[in-house]
């Protein structure tokens, strides 16, 4: 699936988030209960900071840009890793496209 800058992009609800130090874990739940089994999903802190911002309302471009000002990060710096980010988290299933 390609990444679309003009997508909103949101965060499955299955899912359990641990802040662990410097690092935020997602696992995947299955029926209620942590599938530990699945590969978990291990974040850094800016990676973390976008996967909270994934709310399904602000489109990608726009959440980039966000943090772009946020941060003062020129604006192309930050986005192929947010497209990566974001391409991986739909690969794993934990994030979807906003309808």
């Amino acid at each position: 699936m390609t990444v679309d800058l003009n997508t909103c992009y949101k965060a499955l609800k299955d899912t359990v988030t641990k802040q662990i130090e410097d690092e935020l874990l997602i696992v995947p739940l299955v029926s209620g209960i942590g599938d530990l089994d699945s590969e978990m999903f291990s974040l850094n802190k800016t990676a973390a900071l976008v996967w909270e911002r994934l709310d399904g309302i602000t489109c990608l471009g726009d959440l980039i840009q966000d943090i772009s000002k946020e941060f003062e990060i020129p604006y192309n710096t930050i986005q192929a890793d947010v497209v990566d980010l974001v391409e991986n988290l739909l690969k794993k299933g934990l994030v979807t496209a906003a309808s």
